[in-house]
């Protein structure tokens, strides 16, 4: 675990900068401690995705709703 700094925060979203929820999703990963996870496998960022669930957690809990955000998703 450990705390992202605004410049940490960033650098790891930057290809979020200037869309509209980029200072927002800035202030909350910078507000309290993070985990980071190191994913091992063939094709894992897919099959994380696959776990995770849709993006948005309305459209998860009607197509994905066993996963995370299926089941605990809020917007």
């Amino acid at each position: 675990m450990a705390r992202m700094t605004v410049e940490d925060a960033h650098t790891f979203y930057g290809e979020h900068k200037g869309k509209p929820f980029f200072e927002k999703l800035i202030k909350f990963v910078t507000s309290d401690l993070v985990v980071g996870l190191e994913l091992v496998a063939d094709d894992c960022v897919t099959k994380w995705r696959n776990f995770i669930g849709p993006t948005n957690s309305l459209v998860a809990k009607q197509d994905a709703p066993n996963s995370i955000r299926g089941r605990f998703g809020t917007d």
